[in-house]
């Protein structure tokens, strides 16, 4: 019996009878019914897959993308020739990176760049500390902004290194400072070890003199290293001597130590205002 070109399916022959005309109808039908089975079924949303090299091979498959996403943020990716993996949303402020081995993407904080931490305002308080483990793994150093809106004293600032709630006391701080005074232009030097922290600004309770803004940075706080600090501001207070002063110092905690916080202690008095960290890759 003859064949079609392309699938084989049975036709009639010239030569057959009228007769067999029914049968050879049965036949091819059966033939295309049977070549075409692979059509039938499937549910509502599925594809229409090759399921191999074979002619009219089919199946009917949900959208492989559905079952690797789990979640709202999700990227897909390959994880190897022909498959997809799942990469979940990171967190606030990380970018999409390559890891270390070159072989996928993920989720981590700007090379170089800054990123928000927390932001901890405080009134009327003698001291304020960042939250703890603050300082972390993360980064290697970070950048406080320091702005004191109010004080009921006159006083000096300083910045104490915490671990696990508690300041590291003792008189392992050392610090160097420069101040000028804007309205005598006297430039003062100060220098020291003490236990009251590294020296960060004035501060006084003349409202006009406020605010103070200051700027610290921290150096390796989460390595069992000795951690360096360098502080730049506009500070003042009410001691003719100190008024209205520009601040720079630099200082270190002599233990090598890991911390995970920090503490702005007053002098004298209290202070409000507001402080703000960043953490920064070097």
């Amino acid at each position: 019996m003859p064949t079609t070109s392309n699938f084989g399916w049975t036709t009639p022959a010239d030569t057959d009878l009228v007769k067999d005309g029914a049968a050879a109808i049965r036949t091819l039908g059966n033939g295309i019914d049977t070549s075409f089975l692979d059509l039938k079924g499937g549910t509502t949303g599925q594809n229409l897959r090759k399921a191999s090299n074979a002619d009219l091979d089919f199946t009917f498959a949900g959208d492989a993308t559905n079952t690797v996403v789990d979640a709202a943020g999700d990227l897909l990716y390959g994880t190897a020739n022909d498959t997809l993996g799942r990469l979940a949303i990171g967190t606030a402020g990380q970018v999409l990176k390559v890891n270390s081995g070159a072989t996928a993407p993920e989720w981590g904080a700007a090379a170089g760049g800054l990123t928000k931490i927390s932001v901890t305002s405080f009134s009327s308080v003698s001291s304020v500390s960042l939250p703890n483990n603050s300082f972390t793994s993360t980064y290697n150093n970070y950048l406080i902004f320091l702005k004191i809106t109010g004080s009921s004293t006159n006083g000096n600032l300083a910045a104490k290194l915490r671990l696990n709630g508690t300041d590291a006391t003792g008189s392992d701080y050392h610090y160097y400072g420069l101040y000028r005074n804007a309205q005598s232009g006297t430039v003062g030097l100060g220098a020291g070890t003490t236990n009251f922290g590294c020296f960060v600004g004035f501060y006084g309770s003349t409202a006009d003199l406020m605010p103070n803004y200051h700027k610290i940075e921290v150096f390796n706080p989460k390595v069992a290293e000795r951690t360096s600090f360098l502080v730049h501001g506009a500070s003042s207070n009410n001691d003719v001597t100190n008024q209205m002063a520009w601040v720079n110092s630099m200082g270190f905690h002599g233990l090598a130590t890991a911390y995970d916080s920090l503490s702005i202690i007053a002098g004298s008095g209290t202070i409000s205002g507001n402080i703000t960290l960043y953490g920064y890759e070097v």
